[in-house]
């Protein structure tokens, strides 16, 4: 019954997300959203937790790829619930665009762009996005 609830869940994301914890930043921030689900640092807290994951999932490139497609949904989510986030979202899309898989990695993997995508790391689904 907090009323800074939503603040100190953000504020615990961002804690572990800087000590490497990943999964438990991305937890923290969906609870911030169950009671904001407009809010926009939320959002880019999600995304930021799956990108900086990537190193550590053990993970071939396309599912690599896979996870940067998938925090860039956050990202682009975030700007479109909180346009007050939109210039760090777009930067963060910038960012992380650059290590999508190429037209021929995603041919070669049997893909097609725009098709639903499982992300195993964080069993999460997107859609196939190439780095044009």
């Amino acid at each position: 019954d907090c009323p800074d609830k939503e603040k100190y869940l953000l504020k615990t994301a961002k804690a572990v997300y800087f000590e490497n914890q990943y999964k438990s930043a991305a937890s923290y921030a969906r609870k911030a959203l169950a009671i904001n689900p407009n809010s926009g640092d939320a959002y880019l807290t999600i995304g930021m937790a799956i990108a900086s994951s990537a190193p550590s999932c053990n993970a071939d490139d396309i599912q690599k790829s896979g996870i940067y497609w998938l925090a860039t949904d956050y990202f682009y989510k975030a700007k479109s619930v909180d346009p007050s986030v939109a210039e760090q979202a777009n930067k963060y899309i910038g960012t992380y665009k650059k290590y999508f898989a190429s037209k021929e990695a995603v041919f070669f993997a049997n893909l097609k762009e725009g098709e639903s995508f499982t992300v195993e790391c964080w069993g999460e689904n997107t859609k196939v996005k190439i780095n044009e």
